[in-house]
């Protein structure tokens, strides 16, 4: 007698709320008048973080700017394509996620818009996962920010400059 058992696989959420006005807002790269001028194929891999896992809250828009994209660009600025060293230098998802969440948001259950990280990342920048690991913080909006304003100097050391939308 064969007896199937079924796990229940984590439930991972999203979190990601467009927002067309915002996304519509930023500077368009200019468009490319020939395709010639672009390679067959791109791909920014090598300088990709060991995956980081968000766990059961909707922070999916903090973790892919800050903890991949911000870290993509770094690496990328630095060279480096070595996993290991490329893991020292990823970012805080909470720093964005705790600056942009909703007030009434109490469990990190919210979500936000992307194109909003990238604004956080130009004007304050965003501080070492090292220095601020994920967690999602609750009280008030400037209790939860009083344990972000000692990070503020280290933030500023990582803004962009601009940003741009590609389409």
């Amino acid at each position: 007698m064969v007896q199937l058992v079924a796990t229940a696989q984590p439930r991972y959420e999203t979190g990601e709320i467009f927002d067309a006005e915002l996304y519509n807002s930023l500077p368009l790269k200019a468009k490319v008048s020939s395709r010639n001028l672009l390679p067959a194929r791109a791909s920014l891999e090598a300088y990709c973080p060991t995956p980081g896992n968000q766990g059961e809250f909707m922070t999916c828009a903090a973790w892919s700017s800050a903890y991949h994209f911000r870290t993509i660009i770094e690496a990328k600025q630095r060279g480096i394509t070595n996993r290991s060293e490329i893991d020292k230098l990823v970012y805080s998802p909470t720093w964005v996620y705790e600056i942009l969440k909703d007030t009434l948001d109490r469990g990190c259950s919210g979500g936000l818009a992307t194109a909003r990280s990238l604004l956080v990342f130009k004007n304050l920048g965003v501080p070492s996962y090292k220095s601020l690991p994920f967690a999602c913080y609750e009280g008030s909006q400037p209790n939860r920010f009083s344990r972000l304003e000692p990070l503020m100097e280290e933030a500023a050391k990582a803004r962009i400059r601009d940003q741009q939308i590609l389409f």
